[in-house]
């Protein structure tokens, strides 16, 4: 979204361009000024700020997982680091059945995990390099440092398909199938399954709010719905399975 601010010379433009950059400014105390300068009231002024930034913020937060995702299905399609794909279950079974699966593998948390972390570690750097605001305001109100963050949320990626991935082995679907019931219903808990289990590490390393963290969710399953049919397209997986 884009809008024009015309008026006549000296009608205070610039002085009000400034007012607003400063109230989302990732310096406390200059947001503090511009709050007391324009005569609002912080906390409300903050919370409706947040609103208008949410997609933004969210889209910042999950580009770390998604750049891993992306990186994940160009080791799938090259067939990198091959002697990390291994089940993770090594082969072990729960009452005949395994317990996750051949398609959860030790490359995909490695792969996952680490590009996460690296995607998030080079975010932050140019951020601070470049100045972007919102960006900063993300990464200055997280816990722990870039590289971790993200190799918690790449990891809480993986973790998050496990329950998914045990109960259809219990069910009887073979990894990459679908149930002929309700498959439509299987398909989004497939897509969601991981999204969930990031919006936990988001929730407590990030501080995000409940717009931001809804958002994040919105986002993130409509990206993992795109990579899911890029794999199809390019070939790593086939509809037919």
């Amino acid at each position: 979204r884009a809008f024009t601010w015309t008026g006549p010379f000296g009608g205070g433009k610039s002085s009000l361009a400034v007012a607003l950059c400063s109230l989302v400014s990732p310096d406390r105390a200059v947001r503090q000024a511009a709050f007391d300068v324009l005569s609002l009231h912080p906390r409300g002024a903050e919370s409706d700020l947040a609103k208008a930034f949410a997609a933004s913020k969210a889209g910042w937060l999950i580009l770390p997982v998604v750049l891993g995702g992306l990186g994940h299905v160009a080791a799938l399609k090259s067939n990198a680091l091959h002697f990390l794909a291994a089940p993770i279950d090594a082969g072990a079974e729960w009452k005949g059945r395994p317990l996750f699966g051949a398609n959860k593998t030790w490359r995909g948390f490695a792969v996952m995990t680490g590009f996460t972390a690296m995607a998030s570690a080079m975010q932050a750097t140019v951020a601070s390099r470049c100045g972007w605001t919102i960006a900063l305001q993300v990464h200055q109100r997280a816990r722990i440092n870039p590289w971790a963050a993200g190799a918690i949320c790449g990891l809480s990626y993986c973790l998050g398909e496990l329950p998914n991935s045990f109960i259809k082995r219990r069910l009887r679907i073979r990894p990459g199938a679908r149930a002929f019931k309700v498959a439509w219903l299987q398909y989004l808990i497939d897509q969601g399954d991981s999204v969930a289990g990031c919006l936990v590490p988001l929730r407590l390393i990030y501080r995000c709010p409940d717009e931001e963290l809804l958002m994040a969710a919105a986002l993130g399953m409509a990206v993992h719905i795109g990579i899911d049919q890029l794999i199809y397209v390019i070939g790593v997986k086939s509809r037919r399975s």
